[in-house]
């Protein structure tokens, strides 16, 4: 619908606008364009590093989690004192609210890397998208995804690959 809404505004705009200068729209993937990039595929194995040690450090807590568990089922048969199975259970819980909280700043952490590795990416897209439309005389560039019928003269995916190809 949003879309809908944009395509209608910049329509009725274009046709109010002046009649002898004709407005020039072009459209790209910029999906395609991300993954043409070398530094694309740097950041994301650097993300996926990264990522995997978030996920291998929770792993090493659930299983500590799941050990002490085990160690409390075993030591509750054993018929201990009440104390030192309140302490057991107040020592699990507080790993597994560790665990939790560490859960929540990973979530946090890994949107923040994400957006860090990817900037330098967006930026330098964002720049070759400007200069292909200045050089070819676009008014506006829009995303691809947004229509249902787009003439391919108009798609500007590979000039942009190129341009910042020619940069790197």
């Amino acid at each position: 619908m949003k879309a809908f809404l944009l395509i209608s505004s910049l329509f009725f705009f274009f046709q109010t606008g002046n009649a002898q200068q004709k407005t020039k729209i072009a459209h790209i993937n910029q999906d395609s364009v991300v993954k043409a990039l070398p530094e694309f595929k740097i950041q994301s194995r650097l993300f996926e590093a990264y990522t995997k040690q978030i996920v291998d450090q929770i792993e090493k807590m659930q299983s500590e989690i799941q050990q002490k568990m085990a160690e409390f089922e075993i030591l509750k048969k054993q018929n201990p004192i009440e104390e030192i199975l309140v302490e057991r259970q107040r020592e699990i819980q507080i790993m597994a609210n560790n665990l939790d909280r560490f859960k929540n700043e990973s979530q946090t952490n890994i949107s923040i890397k994400e957006q860090e590795l990817m900037q330098p990416i967006s930026q330098k897209i964002q720049e070759g998208i400007n200069e292909v439309a200045m050089r070819n005389g676009y008014h506006y560039v829009l995303p691809a995804t947004i229509f249902l019928f787009s003439d391919s003269a108009h798609d500007i995916t590979n000039l942009v690959i190129e341009e910042i190809l020619q940069k790197n």
